[in-house]
């Protein structure tokens, strides 16, 4: 009987400054050598377009974001208040109910982009197979490990909106109640104060009036070195390549994951991070979200 297959796995960007498009730091297809570092692909050439290797780029748009119980939706937890919950814990802030639920307010709707993959697929292998990429391989002694940015979440304000704190309200806010007053469940827990007036409006200026990029999903790509004097049948993985000279050898492309890297898959980079659960919060299924520890 087949195990049942891994949920979604999300991985959180450092900010919100990466707004989605064929100039976004973060692109489908795009190669990466960090999990955790998406804006740093291994060539700065971007990533081969799916559309010529006849793969599609799907778009699901969320029709229904705004809920009438934000304070449902903020204990739910979706991806994107994780987000901005995990932005808030790295700024050390404290952030009030009703700021979590202005800055939900003023999102007009959320849209998902992916490339499914298969396993032996065509566009990873001529991916891997760039000069740039390449150069990285063989540099690595056929060691280094490859992901692709297979799927990105952008959230996409109102127009017109700006993203205050607190707003329409006549007196001055303090946040006061850690990260799991608005439902983390999670050791994400924001210091210092945050406070707000309306005679200020000062905003949450981690959240721009533009749209950003708030998660993405990766694919691991595997590969081998093989020895140009030996026959096809015997290669040599980045694991076991020991003692041989890098020229001596030839690259091999292994296929891509089946699944989405997880927090596991990352091996001793782990241990900075943790792994939490949320609903999707396209079509409210159950995803894992992959985000820093604090500190």
């Amino acid at each position: 009987m087949p195990l049942p297959r891994q949920r979604p796995t999300y991985f959180l960007p450092p900010n919100f400054l990466n707004p989605p498009g064929p100039a976004s730091p973060i692109r489908l297809g795009q190669l990466i050598s960090n999990p955790s570092a998406p804006t740093t692909p291994i060539t700065r050439s971007g990533p081969l377009d799916p559309k010529d290797f006849d793969l599609e780029v799907h778009s699901m748009p969320m029709k229904t974001f705004r809920h009438e119980n934000q304070s449902q939706s903020l204990s739910e937890g979706g991806v994107f208040i994780r987000a901005v919950q995990g932005i808030v814990a790295k700024l050390n802030l404290n952030i009030s109910r009703e700021a979590y639920q202005n800055a939900l307010e003023q999102i007009d709707h959320l849209v998902a982009e992916f490339i499914e993959l298969s396993e032996e697929d065509e566009y990873v292998e001529k991916s891997l197979a760039q000069k740039h990429i390449q150069d990285f391989i063989t540099k690595g002694l056929f060691k280094k490990r490859v992901f692709m940015v297979t799927g990105i979440k952008i959230a996409y304000p109102g127009e017109g909106d700006s993203i205050s704190a607190e707003k329409g309200s006549k007196k001055t806010a303090e946040g006061g109640g850690d990260m799991s007053a608005v439902g983390t469940g999670s050791p994400l827990e924001g210091g210092g104060n945050f406070k707000t007036s309306a005679s200020t409006k000062r905003s949450l200026s981690f959240i721009p009036d533009h749209p950003f990029i708030y998660a993405y999903r990766l694919r691991e790509c595997f590969y081998g070195g093989r020895s140009k004097e030996t026959t096809k049948g015997a290669l040599l993985s980045r694991d076991t390549v020991s003692g041989h000279e890098p020229e001596a050898l030839e690259f091999d492309f292994q296929g891509v994951g089946s699944e989405d890297v997880t927090l596991e898959d990352m091996g001793p980079d782990g241990t900075a991070y943790i792994l939490l659960q949320a609903a999707d919060d396209l079509d409210g299924t159950q995803c894992d979200l992959v985000v820093p520890k604090c500190t």
